[in-house]
């Protein structure tokens, strides 16, 4: 989804993770540490986690806005499905 900071005017795009379909601790845990590895990931062709807000049952993470489509729903559409970091990169550019 994509949103619209009120002061900045920046877009961004929010994702919601509903914590009601987390079944056990475990998988919280998993998934928070999920979580604090995409907020450290700094590499070029990753979209890095911006910021992470906690609802009540709920977390939105918020990431720059990647536009112009899915990089899987480009994948697919190639003949050749074996590719390289290089070449996803090519496709994405």
């Amino acid at each position: 989804r994509k949103i619209t900071h009120r002061d900045t005017g920046i877009h961004r795009a929010v994702k919601r993770l509903d914590l009601s379909l987390v079944t056990s601790d475990e998988e919280l845990d998993r998934l928070l540490d999920e979580i604090k590895i995409m907020c450290c990931l700094d590499h070029p062709n990753v979209v890095c986690l911006e910021e992470v807000y906690e609802g009540e049952n709920e977390l939105f993470l918020t990431q720059k806005l990647c536009e112009g489509g899915d990089l899987f729903d480009r994948l697919e559409d190639q003949s050749n499905f074996c590719y390289t970091e290089a070449g996803c990169a090519r496709l994405i550019n």
